[in-house]
């Protein structure tokens, strides 16, 4: 799995960048139409999610160890924690700061991708939980 970091990164930032496209194209085209800037982030987050699904699970991780529907809840849990960060940015960036929530979602980028990659590669994808958790802990003791 480490040799294959580096793949992983720059297709999943590939991906990234194809739901970023489809996310904002999709909320601009419905904030446009006088959507409820919630209702209209929710929407375009998770068609662009779904995309994303298929093709980080084809393309970037290549996770045919389980179906796609042992996978899926997995990455729907991370779906709606990344939904919350969205959500979270683009409420706090119109409200508090006045930002258009175009610009107050693409702040949500970085958090989001980050969390993203991590929860991905190591439990919708990966081991999981208890195998990064331990991972993670061995690693610390190490030090």
């Amino acid at each position: 799995m480490k040799g294959e970091l580096p793949r992983q990164l720059a297709t999943y930032a590939a991906v990234g960048a194809i739901g970023t496209a489809l996310d904002f194209g999709l909320l601009w085209a419905l904030l446009h139409v006088r959507v409820w800037t919630p209702l209209a982030v929710t929407v375009a987050y998770t068609l662009a999610t779904a995309l994303q699904f298929f093709l980080n699970r084809h393309w970037s991780f290549r996770a045919f160890d389980r179906p796609a529907v042992v996978q899926a809840p997995a990455y729907a849990a991370l779906t709606v924690v990344n939904w919350l960060v969205a959500l979270l940015f683009v409420e706090a960036g119109t409200t508090a700061f006045h930002l258009a929530p175009l610009a107050a979602k693409a702040l949500s980028i970085p958090p989001s991708a980050l969390v993203g990659f991590v929860g991905t590669r190591h439990v919708a994808f990966g081991p999981g939980l208890g195998a990064l958790y331990r991972g993670v802990r061995s690693r610390l003791r190490a030090r």
